[in-house]
Protein backbone atom coordinates (compact mmCIF):
# COMPACT_ATOMS: atom_id res chain seq x y z
CA UNK A 1 0.00 0.00 0.00
CA UNK A 2 2.82 2.39 0.89
CA UNK A 3 4.55 1.64 -2.41
CA UNK A 4 1.31 2.38 -4.27
CA UNK A 5 0.91 5.73 -2.50
CA UNK A 6 4.51 6.74 -3.20
CA UNK A 7 4.17 5.79 -6.87
CA UNK A 8 0.87 7.70 -7.14
CA UNK A 9 2.35 10.74 -5.46
CA UNK A 10 5.38 10.66 -7.79
CA UNK A 11 3.08 10.51 -10.83
CA UNK A 12 1.08 13.49 -9.57
CA UNK A 13 4.25 15.57 -9.12
CA UNK A 14 5.55 14.57 -12.54
CA UNK A 15 2.25 15.51 -14.21
CA UNK A 16 2.19 18.86 -12.40
CA UNK A 17 5.76 19.59 -13.52
CA UNK A 18 5.09 18.55 -17.12
CA UNK A 19 1.88 20.64 -17.32
CA UNK A 20 3.65 23.62 -15.79
CA UNK A 21 6.31 23.42 -18.53
CA UNK A 22 3.82 23.62 -21.42
CA UNK A 23 4.17 27.37 -21.86
CA UNK A 24 6.81 29.79 -20.58
CA UNK A 25 5.68 32.15 -17.82
CA UNK A 26 4.24 35.43 -19.10
CA UNK A 27 3.46 33.96 -22.53
CA UNK A 28 0.45 35.82 -23.89
CA UNK A 29 0.15 34.37 -27.38
CA UNK A 30 -0.70 30.86 -28.45
CA UNK A 31 0.67 30.08 -31.90
CA UNK A 32 -0.71 27.21 -33.97
CA UNK A 33 0.66 25.78 -37.20
CA UNK A 34 -1.26 23.37 -39.38
CA UNK A 35 -1.07 21.90 -42.86
CA UNK A 36 -4.74 22.90 -43.34
CA UNK A 37 -5.27 25.68 -45.88
CA UNK A 38 -6.26 29.08 -44.54
CA UNK A 39 -9.97 28.75 -45.46
CA UNK A 40 -10.28 25.37 -43.73
CA UNK A 41 -8.37 26.67 -40.70
CA UNK A 42 -10.67 29.69 -40.47
CA UNK A 43 -13.79 27.49 -40.59
CA UNK A 44 -12.42 24.84 -38.25
CA UNK A 45 -11.35 27.37 -35.60
CA UNK A 46 -14.68 29.16 -35.98
CA UNK A 47 -16.52 25.92 -35.25
CA UNK A 48 -14.32 25.26 -32.20
CA UNK A 49 -15.12 28.72 -30.84
CA UNK A 50 -18.86 28.26 -31.41
CA UNK A 51 -18.78 24.80 -29.81
CA UNK A 52 -16.97 26.31 -26.80
CA UNK A 53 -19.83 28.80 -26.38
CA UNK A 54 -18.33 31.91 -27.97
CA UNK A 55 -20.26 34.26 -30.24
CA UNK A 56 -18.51 36.29 -32.93
CA UNK A 57 -18.09 40.02 -32.79
CA UNK A 58 -16.15 39.82 -36.07
CA UNK A 59 -15.48 36.96 -38.48
CA UNK A 60 -13.69 38.72 -41.33
CA UNK A 61 -12.64 36.35 -44.10
CA UNK A 62 -10.99 39.17 -46.10
CA UNK A 63 -8.44 39.69 -43.32
CA UNK A 64 -8.75 36.19 -41.80
CA UNK A 65 -9.56 37.55 -38.37
CA UNK A 66 -12.02 36.33 -35.75
CA UNK A 67 -12.90 38.36 -32.67
CA UNK A 68 -15.31 36.94 -30.14
CA UNK A 69 -17.85 38.79 -28.06
CA UNK A 70 -17.23 38.92 -24.34
CA UNK A 71 -18.12 35.55 -22.84
CA UNK A 72 -18.79 34.81 -19.21
CA UNK A 73 -17.08 31.69 -17.88
CA UNK A 74 -17.21 29.92 -14.52
CA UNK A 75 -13.90 28.98 -12.93
CA UNK A 76 -12.36 27.91 -9.65
CA UNK A 77 -13.45 25.37 -7.10
CA UNK A 78 -16.92 24.18 -8.05
CA UNK A 79 -17.28 26.96 -10.63
CA UNK A 80 -17.89 29.51 -7.91
CA UNK A 81 -15.98 32.29 -9.66
CA UNK A 82 -16.98 34.12 -12.81
CA UNK A 83 -14.75 35.80 -15.36
CA UNK A 84 -15.28 37.41 -18.74
CA UNK A 85 -13.10 36.62 -21.75
CA UNK A 86 -12.73 37.93 -25.26
CA UNK A 87 -10.50 36.21 -27.83
CA UNK A 88 -8.92 37.28 -31.11
CA UNK A 89 -7.62 34.79 -33.68
CA UNK A 90 -5.46 35.98 -36.61
CA UNK A 91 -4.66 33.64 -39.52
CA UNK A 92 -1.71 33.79 -41.93
CA UNK A 93 -1.00 31.56 -44.89
CA UNK A 94 2.66 30.53 -45.10
CA UNK A 95 3.52 28.51 -48.25
CA UNK A 96 1.60 25.23 -47.84
CA UNK A 97 0.52 25.74 -44.22
CA UNK A 98 -1.47 28.08 -42.03
CA UNK A 99 -0.19 29.77 -38.90
CA UNK A 100 -2.53 31.47 -36.51
CA UNK A 101 -2.31 33.37 -33.26
CA UNK A 102 -4.75 33.32 -30.35
CA UNK A 103 -4.70 36.18 -27.85
CA UNK A 104 -7.25 37.33 -25.34
CA UNK A 105 -8.47 39.72 -22.69
CA UNK A 106 -10.02 38.85 -19.35
CA UNK A 107 -11.73 40.64 -16.50
CA UNK A 108 -14.09 40.02 -13.63
CA UNK A 109 -15.82 42.01 -10.94
CA UNK A 110 -13.08 40.88 -8.57
CA UNK A 111 -10.29 42.22 -10.82
CA UNK A 112 -12.17 45.46 -11.41
CA UNK A 113 -12.56 46.03 -7.65
CA UNK A 114 -8.86 45.25 -7.11
CA UNK A 115 -8.02 47.90 -9.72
CA UNK A 116 -10.21 50.43 -7.89
CA UNK A 117 -13.11 50.44 -10.33
CA UNK A 118 -16.66 50.35 -9.08
CA UNK A 119 -18.07 49.35 -12.47
CA UNK A 120 -17.24 46.14 -14.29
CA UNK A 121 -16.74 47.59 -17.77
CA UNK A 122 -14.88 45.10 -19.91
CA UNK A 123 -13.17 47.67 -22.13
CA UNK A 124 -11.78 49.62 -19.14
CA UNK A 125 -10.91 46.75 -16.80
CA UNK A 126 -9.65 43.98 -19.06
CA UNK A 127 -6.22 42.46 -18.67
CA UNK A 128 -4.26 40.64 -21.34
CA UNK A 129 -4.53 36.88 -20.86
CA UNK A 130 -1.11 35.49 -20.07
CA UNK A 131 0.46 32.53 -18.37
CA UNK A 132 0.76 33.90 -14.85
CA UNK A 133 -1.02 33.79 -11.55
CA UNK A 134 -1.67 31.03 -9.08
CA UNK A 135 -3.61 27.91 -9.96
CA UNK A 136 -7.30 28.74 -9.65
CA UNK A 137 -6.74 32.49 -10.08
CA UNK A 138 -8.63 34.50 -12.67
CA UNK A 139 -5.56 35.08 -14.84
CA UNK A 140 -4.33 31.47 -14.74
CA UNK A 141 -7.85 30.14 -15.37
CA UNK A 142 -8.27 32.36 -18.44
CA UNK A 143 -4.89 31.15 -19.78
CA UNK A 144 -5.96 27.54 -19.25
CA UNK A 145 -9.30 28.12 -21.04
CA UNK A 146 -7.47 29.69 -23.99
CA UNK A 147 -4.93 26.86 -24.07
CA UNK A 148 -7.61 24.17 -23.88
CA UNK A 149 -9.30 25.71 -26.91
CA UNK A 150 -6.02 25.66 -28.87
CA UNK A 151 -5.41 22.02 -27.95
CA UNK A 152 -8.76 21.06 -29.49
CA UNK A 153 -7.54 22.11 -32.95
CA UNK A 154 -6.49 18.72 -34.30
CA UNK A 155 -3.34 18.13 -36.36
CA UNK A 156 -1.63 21.32 -35.29
CA UNK A 157 1.62 22.24 -33.62
CA UNK A 158 1.26 24.55 -30.63
CA UNK A 159 3.88 27.08 -29.57
CA UNK A 160 3.86 30.06 -27.23
CA UNK A 161 5.22 33.57 -27.40
CA UNK A 162 5.17 36.86 -25.56
CA UNK A 163 3.98 40.04 -27.22
CA UNK A 164 4.98 43.33 -25.65
CA UNK A 165 2.33 45.77 -24.43
CA UNK A 166 1.21 48.23 -27.09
Amino acid sequence: MRKFLLTSLALVFISLFVNAQDAPKKSNLILLSTSDNIDDSFKKMGRLLINAGYEFETANKDFYLITTKVRQQKYGFGGMGSLEMKLTVEFNEVSDSTHFTIRGLVTSGQLARAAGSTKNRFDKNAYRIENKGAKGSILKSAWIFMGDLAKKYENSKIDYSQEDEK
